[in-house]
């Protein structure tokens, strides 16, 4: 149900994952997010928001290529546009 579709071939690979190879690349994004919350304890509070909001685009965007549904399409695009 979502508006755009990329150039990955849909449901190739499984029937659970739309597009794998976005998804995956969607994952290195809260995979580094996460390393730097962890390793990075000791930096002051802006860089741990950083971080997070990191690791919450990567989530929305995991969603939105995992299913190619119009919500979770939209919780990819508004966290980079906010």
């Amino acid at each position: 149900t979502s508006t755009v579709d990329w150039c990955e071939p849909n449901y190739l690979a499984t029937e659970l994952v739309a597009e794998p190879w976005n998804t995956g690349s969607s994952l290195a994004m809260v995979i580094a997010g996460a390393l730097g919350l962890w390793r990075h304890r000791d930096l002051p509070g802006r860089y741990r928001v950083a971080f997070a909001l990191l690791v919450l685009v990567g989530l929305g965007s995991v969603a939105f290529h995992a299913s190619l549904r119009f919500g979770t399409q939209l919780l990819d695009e508004l966290p980079m546009v906010y």
